[in-house]
């Protein structure tokens, strides 16, 4: 068996785990205003370290491996150097698009 190709795919499994905690993140961003910045960092927190504990129990066969940490990290930074100035204008406009329809849906029942 070739342990190197078998790293390599885990080294990129875990970087497309640190690019989809940066999506995550940056789904986030709109609600952490006010009084939600401390439940969304949690949220966000809470479910990354799930995510990372049962990427390390279940892909990697409980092998702690400071490379997957590494990957994790640097996929998030390839993510947030290269995706996320493309993404976020689209993230923003759903952002805006739900406050639109809220305010809409507020002014209806408002109304009845």
């Amino acid at each position: 068996e070739n342990y190197v190709s078998a790293q390599l795919l885990l080294l990129g499994q875990a970087a497309l785990l640190g690019m989809l905690g940066g999506v995550v993140y940056d789904l986030l961003r709109p609600l952490r205003r006010g009084r939600l910045i401390h439940l969304t960092d949690a949220l966000f927190t809470g479910g990354g370290l799930v995510l990372m504990v049962w990427f390390l129990t279940a892909v990697s066969r409980g092998e702690a491996r400071l490379f997957l940490l590494l990957g994790a990290c640097g996929g998030a930074g390839l993510y947030f150097l290269l995706l996320a100035p493309l993404l976020r204008p689209l993230w923003d406009f759903w952002a805006a698009a739900a406050a639109a329809l809220d305010g809409y849906w507020h002014f209806r029942c408002t109304l009845v």
